[in-house]
């Protein structure tokens, strides 16, 4: 009988071993898994770089340029050639909300990826600083023209600020009231 239960005792601590072990291969296997995925994940962004570079080297061939193809050829041949080039805060001038965020995606992509040097990550920090304040501004100018073509009141958080409505008055009242030609109060 004692030798039955030994045998018994003995086959469960087995059954609990293969399930232990089993349990830790599973754990091995989605590791390892996770580690694939990442892997490729990584691959398939550096693919996903590589193929934009390209694309602008295409598009700056064949005159058809965007602002980003510009900032690139700002950053690339800035260096390598003694050429005149344009700001890259330029590139954002006459843009439409639609476009800036186009490039806005293209820049983060940049600053994302483009580690190749320190001047390349500073460039791209330094272009995203700039492009989140322009796109702020542009959606500014959206908001008052759109508020301005339905006859309404642009929304106060994009009105320009300055001096408040009573203190301009103020002022203008001031002003008026001042002998012509007063130095005190010249504008020019």
């Amino acid at each position: 009988m004692a030798e039955i239960e030994k045998v018994k005792k003995r086959r469960e601590e087995r059954a609990i071993e293969k399930a232990q072990h089993e349990e830790e291969m599973a754990l091995l296997a989605r590791e390892r898994a996770r580690a694939e995925f990442q892997d490729w994940e990584k691959k398939e962004e550096e693919f996903h770089f590589d193929q934009s570079k390209f694309r602008s080297e295409i598009r700056l061939r064949e005159g058809r340029t965007k602002p980003i193809d510009v900032l690139l050829k700002n950053l690339n041949f800035a260096d390598e050639f003694d050429v005149e080039l344009n700001e890259p805060y330029l590139v954002f001038k006459g843009l439409t909300v639609k476009e800036m965020e186009e490039l806005h995606d293209d820049i983060k992509m940049h600053l994302d990826l483009d580690r190749e040097s320190q001047v390349n990550v500073k460039y791209w920090e330094a272009l995203m600083v700039v492009c989140d304040w322009e796109l702020g501004e542009a959606r500014k100018r959206d908001a008052v023209d759109r508020a301005r073509v339905r006859g309404e009141e642009p929304p106060r958080e994009v009105e320009e600020r300055g001096l408040h409505a009573s203190i301009e008055g103020d002022v203008k009242n001031l002003l008026e009231g001042l002998p012509e030609g007063n130095p005190c109060f010249s504008l020019t």
